[in-house]
């Protein structure tokens, strides 16, 4: 799948702007502040969630405009596709067009449509908190499983009605045993999508022609150990013993919600959090590139690649070997940059357009 034509309208700085021819790498040239990335942030809301950014869609209205609209027309095997994306702020309200038919979700989009991004503020992503690192996981995860973007919000809202109940400090055991017999059937499935995923990267990540580190990841959760054996009983357990610390200080403490990724760089063997920036950037673009292979080679889907100034912290020969790699990838490339390197360009781009902004 890749974009043909995109139509950006009160988006950001953008009144109209239209892009009606695209190539495989879409190398998007201008001075700083002119509005880039927020081209590549219109391409991110053909993704569910709030865009690259995560910020308020409110945000992403032009000054004194009521709605901003993003649409697409997109190239699949048999036929193209047209995706609209539209925030009105009278309504507060999202909706989402395929083919001119609205969808409830935005997560109808994954049937078609697989959009990854590396921005410059997520270099030190895999070394920051716990948090931040298992969302990026899990968006990796739900390119593969589309479903696990569902289960992840159904965890949340029946973790959090859990909780209200347990604050209530009027324990409804009946219903509190229920909420958690849901949570353990939830954790099962996200837990086994989180395993498969992070099997598919380790796999792929070793296939790399290039030298770009290769981290080993792993999945950190005391959950985990029990998958595969007594985990109905432990989970079971194990929530209720937390009921009143939880009750106590107004946080759920146990759960596939606290798991975490540890990060290693194999080549030095430390944790990610003592590497370079230089090094944290190299094997984040590996983790990316291990998922277009495995979205290519287990899926047969080519994903849409947003990198936001990727050329920062890498040098001449980290360049050369990035775009050797993505060049042997099935994925359509969306570059952003204020210089770009033309004789790498043509050294390893066979397909290859400049936007200037």
């Amino acid at each position: 799948m890749k974009i043909k034509s995109l139509l950006l309208d009160n988006f950001r700085n953008h009144k109209i702007l239209k892009i009606d021819k695209t190539s495989k790498f879409n190398f998007i040239i201008g001075d700083n502040g002119i509005g880039k990335t927020n081209v590549v942030e219109a391409l991110s809301m053909f993704s569910p969630g709030k865009g690259l950014r995560s910020t308020s869609l409110d945000e992403m209205v032009l000054h004194n405009a009521q709605k901003w609209t993003v649409f697409g027309t997109f190239a699949n095997q048999d036929d193209d596709i047209s995706i609209g994306s539209e925030y009105r702020i009278a309504d507060r309200r999202r909706s989402i067009l395929i083919d001119a038919k609205s969808v409830k979700s935005s997560d109808a989009i994954l049937k078609y449509v697989r959009i990854m991004w590396l921005l410059p503020h997520m270099d030190y992503l895999l070394s920051e908190s716990k948090t931040s690192r298992r969302k990026f996981f899990d968006r990796i995860t739900y390119n593969f499983f589309p479903g696990h973007a569902i289960l992840i919000k159904q965890y949340e809202i029946i973790l959090k009605s859990r909780l209200k109940l347990l604050k209530s400090n009027n324990w409804d055991e009946i219903l509190i045993t229920q909420y958690e017999k849901m949570l353990t059937e939830f954790s099962a499935k996200i837990i086994k999508n989180r395993m498969a995923a992070l099997d598919y990267i380790n796999e792929a990540k070793n296939q790399f022609t290039s030298n770009f580190l290769k981290p080993s990841i792993h999945l950190v959760c005391e959950c985990v150990k029990h998958i595969n054996g007594d985990f109905n009983s432990f989970m079971s357990d194990s929530f209720r013993r937390s009921r009143a610390l939880d009750a106590k200080i107004g946080r759920s403490m146990f759960g596939i919600h606290r798991a975490d990724y540890n990060v290693i760089n194999t080549k030095k063997n430390v944790g990610v959090k003592f590497c370079s920036t230089g090094e944290q950037k190299a094997m984040l673009i590996s983790i990316l590139i291990a998922q277009i292979m495995v979205l290519n080679s287990e899926f047969n889907i080519a994903p849409i690649l947003i990198l936001d100034d990727i050329f920062s912290h890498l040098d001449a020969n980290r360049v050369n070997e990035l775009l050797a790699e993505l060049s042997n990838l099935d994925a359509q490339i969306w570059v952003t940059t204020t210089y770009i390197d033309q004789k790498a360009i043509e050294l390893q781009c066979k397909e290859y357009i400049k936007i200037k902004i």
